[in-house]
């Protein structure tokens, strides 16, 4: 059973969480904002067919899945690395993809973002995996 005292603790705990998370996001782009930016570049770079599409429903950048109510507001350069919270350093992502973009830096991100992020990190692991299966 769980204490009345554990309870209380945990709310504490989940209210401040969220007030940080606000916090954090505070002086974001909005995703429309983010949108609006990228669009005509995503579209060239290949990632959307039409400047519509990539207005449309939110989708990740990277991997190009339509997430409706979990996409991410994610810094291209971190934070941390000196990132700032301008439309230019904001992508939208899938939880995956921001996960597997964190420790990416510069050229590499860009590679693994025109690769098709997560995605295509697996695409690529299922094809060496095919390929050492017929081998043998």
């Amino acid at each position: 059973m769980v204490s009345d005292d554990a309870r209380a603790n945990f709310a504490v705990t989940l209210e401040t969480e969220w007030r940080d998370s606000k916090e954090r996001h505070r002086g974001m782009p909005s995703k429309e904002q983010v949108k609006r930016n990228w669009a005509a570049r995503l579209v060239v770079a290949g990632k959307f067919a039409t400047i519509e599409r990539a207005l449309g429903p939110d989708t990740c950048f990277a991997c190009g899945t339509e997430i409706p109510l979990g996409i991410i507001r994610a810094h291209i350069r971190a934070s941390v690395e000196g990132g700032d919270n301008d439309v230019e350093n904001i992508h939208l992502l899938c939880w995956p993809c921001h996960v597997g973009s964190e420790l990416l830096i510069g050229d590499e991100y860009w590679r693994w973002f025109l690769n098709g992020g997560f995605l295509g990190e697996l695409r690529q692991i299922v094809s060496l995996l095919g390929a050492h299966v017929a081998e043998r």
